[in-house]
């Protein structure tokens, strides 16, 4: 057994007289088996080995019986292995036939829900159990789109096909919406010139702080065309120094009316 190193992809399958297969998540090669399903099913030196598939597949129909013969309320999965297995041993170490075997699992495990059933045919444990109903799992819009661009560990998407119609797609809605707003624009052009009438300019925007400039003066400005690195930074250095001066007083006055209230007290 020889391990592949990494390169720029790894092999699986056979080619020639090699092998090469994934194990516990690294990738390793072989040389070719000379096992074949043919040899198997033909050769003498497989015979024992066909002989007890035989009388496994003989074991597992008669486990199959004894199984759905029990009440279906009551029945569990493990049970149909556990018949199989015993029958598989009485076939194995007896010479009994299928039937014999049949008939010793019957005594021993439906015979008594047979008499039980009798007493009480309307038992609830003979009603089929209610078959579990799966909730549809629900995806988000956000985890569909996550789930159709995953890349694989070489980088490419596991879905190009997708990508790329969706790439398409919101190109051609960005084209689409282009071409209504020139429709529009253009509409609206031949409206007002039809009637003489001139456009709706819109409204300007509000003046917000950030478009105010403090001068040395104390005065503010909004002209942009004035407002220089030098006189934002200007700006800046005045408007915390007069923050600074507000607090201060703030700070003074509050520790006077304390300390008249300490001596009025």
């Amino acid at each position: 057994m020889a391990k592949q190193i990494a390169g720029l992809c790894f092999l699986e399958g056979t080619f020639d007289d090699l092998t090469f297969y994934k194990m516990d998540g690294q990738y390793y090669a072989r040389a070719k088996s000379s096992l074949s399903s043919k040899r198997v099913k033909t050769a003498p030196e497989f015979r024992r080995t066909m002989r007890s598939a035989g009388r496994l597949a003989r074991a597992s129909k008669i486990g199959a019986h004894i199984y759905k013969a029990l009440p279906p309320g009551w029945r569990q999965f493990w049970m149909y292995r556990s018949f199989t297995g015993e029958a598989f041993t009485l076939l194995k170490e007896n010479a009994y036939t299928d039937e014999e075997v049949k008939q010793l699992l019957w005594k021993c495990y439906v015979e008594y829900w047979e008499q039980i059933k009798a007493v009480d045919p309307n038992n609830p444990i003979w009603q089929p159990k209610p078959q579990k109903i799966r909730k549809r799992r629900k995806y988000s819009e956000a985890s569909i789109q996550r789930l159709l661009h995953r890349k694989d560990k070489y980088g490419r998407y596991k879905y190009p096909e997708y990508v790329k119609a969706e790439k398409q797609r919101i190109e051609r809605e960005a084209r689409e919406a282009w071409a209504k707003k020139c429709e529009e624009k253009k509409l609206s052009q031949t409206l007002h010139e039809a009637t003489g009438t001139q456009p709706e300019t819109p409204n300007p925007e509000p003046e917000t702080l950030s478009t105010w400039h403090i001068t040395s003066d104390g005065s503010m400005h909004t002209n942009e065309n004035l407002a220089t690195p030098q006189e934002i930074k200007q700006d800046h250095y005045l408007l915390r120094s007069s923050t600074r001066k507000i607090f201060k007083s703030a700070t003074s006055n509050l520790e006077i009316a304390i300390n008249e209230t300490c001596n009025s007290s």
